[in-house]
């Protein structure tokens, strides 16, 4: 990816050239992974989700999903071989199946990049929960052009995800998710925990265009 374009981008997005080229990335390999036998049978979900599905202004890290179907990890690893076989500067550097998880990191490099960065694909094989729903939907990446067709999580199924998920782990990420969520829903805002103020704001300030300094100020 040029680099003109990453810069042309981060400046209107008024976000890092780091998150943009990751999300650049992150497109990239949900196509090809959507148009393998494995993503096939896989539902996106997530943070990832909630912002390329359903406009989150938070930036993310990873691709998680659920499996439909039980999966089988090879037919897993001969996708994630073939993404990163597709591009010149990309490699993996972890792949792996457990019992409920199947995961694999493919690193990438930029000439203009002073490190490499990695994407995390997780694929959970726990059952779905009852209530969860997923729909097929198409989304379009405004800064690429890069038209996107998945299984995806339905916003209420995420909904549900992130209360269960801020229960169990103290994650700024899943605190501000909950509450763009509820601006979506038009239901009252109520995480059922305090934040850690400081930490919170350093670490959602990696993630957020500067314009939401405005936001974690009224909601922190």
């Amino acid at each position: 990816m040029e680099q003109r374009i990453i810069e042309e981008v981060s400046f209107k997005r008024k976000i890092s050239m780091d998150a943009v080229i990751r999300e650049y990335y992150e497109y990239m390999f949900l196509r090809d992974f959507f148009e393998s036998k494995a993503g096939a049978l896989a539902a996106f979900k997530g943070g990832t989700a909630l912002r390329i599905y359903y406009g989150l202004p938070r930036y993310s890290d990873d691709l998680d999903f659920t499996a439909l179907k039980k999966t089988n990890f090879k037919a897993f690893s001969e996708a994630m071989r073939a993404i990163a076989a597709k591009y010149a500067n990309t490699r993996i550097t972890d792949l792996w199946d457990k019992k409920n998880t199947s995961l694999c990191e493919i690193m990438i490099t930029e000439d203009w990049l002073k490190m490499p960065f990695s994407i995390k694909f997780e694929i959970s094989k726990r059952e779905i929960p009852a209530g969860r729903g997923i729909e097929l939907k198409m989304a379009v990446s405004q800064d690429f052009g890069i038209q996107v067709l998945v299984n995806v999580f339905t916003l209420d199924a995420i909904y549900a995800d992130k209360l269960l998920a801020l229960k169990g782990r103290d994650e700024p990420k899943d605190y501000f998710d909950l509450w763009y969520i509820c601006q979506l829903k038009k239901i009252p805002f109520n995480p059922g925990k305090k934040p850690d103020t400081k930490r919170y704001r350093q670490v959602l300030g990696r993630y957020l265009p500067a314009v939401y300094s405005k936001v974690l100020d009224q909601i922190l």
